[in-house]
């Protein structure tokens, strides 16, 4: 019983302090837009599984030739969902792209556990 304990305060303490041990970068990548006034892009991000209907929150912007952004983590036991428009030097904005997800990942089970 002492062992079961023990493993259950560890885990609860890897728990605890997940967000700032484990701290995870997330590259995101895109294909270029080709359009004779774009201006650049603009990345959203949302802590729900994406869709048209998904609260997004402007996170950053690119320049035109940069289809790249890294986004660190401020939760990683949060699923977080992103997606990118391209904007133009006249102030029109396109839709949303296709929205890309990070899934919450919890600790690993414990192994091997005997009496």
């Amino acid at each position: 019983m002492k062992k079961i304990i023990t493993v259950m305060v560890f885990c609860l303490v890897l728990i605890g302090f997940a967000s700032v041990a484990c701290a995870q970068v997330v590259n995101l990548q895109w294909d270029p837009v080709i359009h004779p006034d774009l201006a650049g892009y603009n990345v959203y991000q949302s802590e729900a599984v994406g869709n048209s209907s998904t609260a997004w929150a402007a996170i950053g912007t690119t320049a035109p030739d940069v289809t790249a952004f890294s986004v660190t983590l401020p939760d990683v036991l949060k699923t977080y969902t992103w997606t990118v428009t391209a904007f133009s030097t006249l102030g029109e904005e396109s839709w949303l792209s296709n929205p890309v997800s990070r899934f919450r990942v919890g600790p690993s089970p414990p192994q091997n556990l005997s009496q």
